[in-house]
């Protein structure tokens, strides 16, 4: 099977990637780093250090200019002949057992791609350290992979799937033309020919993502172009749809979408009207409230005023005073001396 890792200018990061295969406990691996216009010294530097017997699995790309993600991953396509392949970019990783398990689930399975629990790492970079700061699991609801959600948004990301060679003769390669969310779009033309499979558990493999604004090359497209990528994903959507239209003909396109507007309205008035019926409930239930509270006020300064005069009375019956009133009752013309 063969792996292609992209990289640029993030030698501390390919040389992680680079580790990340030879741990692998399945062996029968090859690689093709391409180097999408990067330095080519620091690369050649990592691999050349590599130990001989992974140096002679390791095939590299220097391309003088950078022509993009799914170009790179083209051309490491071309330069392998493997029944499977996995796309790695130079900045995530694998559980140790990823090939393992990913080819043995394609090797007895009808599906010709595979892709695993993935979990989110966020990290970042100090110099050239990378430091974890936290982890996540990348879309946990997901126990499965189906076209239907598939179609809302992406269920995986490269560094989890596997897939059979043959995909491409059916589907074509990763779209050049595309910025970002290209391995979306090939996914959603792999659905068309044959199921993608998931292997549930243990995350097998790990998306790393820095903070947005990463000082040089250690930022990720989905954080610093995130306006990119939903310019993308709707042109994505408008490829296809115009695609089946062209194969199916407006048709039933133009009736379902009037009835839609038809629904869109109707849920409107009826959002609107219960948003109105709540409104009027919440000021009768605040003009309650108010009566209440001026029921309230004027309970409390009754009860105000009782208490003042029951102070007065008690202070006006202090023992000596008390004496005093009863003396002069008894002896009207006499005076306590």
């Amino acid at each position: 099977m063969a792996i292609i890792i992209r990289t640029k200018n993030r030698p501390y990061f390919l040389a992680r990637a680079l580790d990340d295969a030879q741990r692998q406990s399945y062996a029968d691996w090859s690689a093709i780093v391409v180097n999408d216009g990067g330095e080519p010294a620091p690369v050649d530097e990592i691999v050349d250090d590599l130990p001989p017997d992974t140096r002679t699995r390791v095939q590299v790309l220097h391309r003088q200019e950078s022509t993009g993600m799914e170009s790179a991953s083209n051309a490491g396509i071309r330069a392998s002949s493997s029944t499977f392949l996995a796309i790695h970019d130079d900045d995530d990783t694998w559980h140790p057992d990823f090939l393992n398990q990913t080819v043995r689930y394609l090797e007895s399975s009808d599906s010709r791609a595979v892709m695993t629990r993935t979990e989110i790492v966020h990290e970042h970079v100090d110099g050239n350290q990378i430091i974890e700061d936290s982890r996540e699991l990348y879309a946990p609801e997901i126990t499965e992979i189906d076209a239907s959600r598939m179609a809302i948004s992406n269920q995986g990301v490269p560094i989890s799937c596997l897939y059979r060679r043959d995909l491409h003769d059916e589907v074509g390669l990763y779209d050049e033309s595309l910025p970002v969310v290209g391995d979306w779009d090939f996914y959603l033309r792999v659905l068309t020919v044959t199921t993608i499979g998931f292997i549930d558990g243990e995350p097998l493999a790990f998306y790393h993502q820095r903070p947005k604004g990463s000082a040089g090359t250690a930022g990720n497209t989905v954080n610093e172009w995130a306006d990119l990528h939903q310019q993308i994903d709707r042109l994505v959507r408008e490829r296809h749809f115009l695609a089946d239209v062209q194969a199916r003909g407006w048709g039933d396109r133009l009736v379902r979408a009037k009835l839609f507007e038809q629904q869109a309205q109707s849920l409107h008035e009826h959002l609107h009207s219960a948003t109105m019926a709540v409104l009027a409930r919440q000021n009768e239930i605040e003009k309650n409230l108010d009566i209440r509270l001026d029921q309230l006020n004027q309970n409390v300064q009754k009860l105000a005023q009782q208490l003042s005069a029951l102070q007065q009375v008690t202070e006006a019956n202090t023992p000596g005073r008390f004496l005093r009133r009863t003396l002069h009752q008894l002896f009207p013309f006499s005076r306590a001396r």
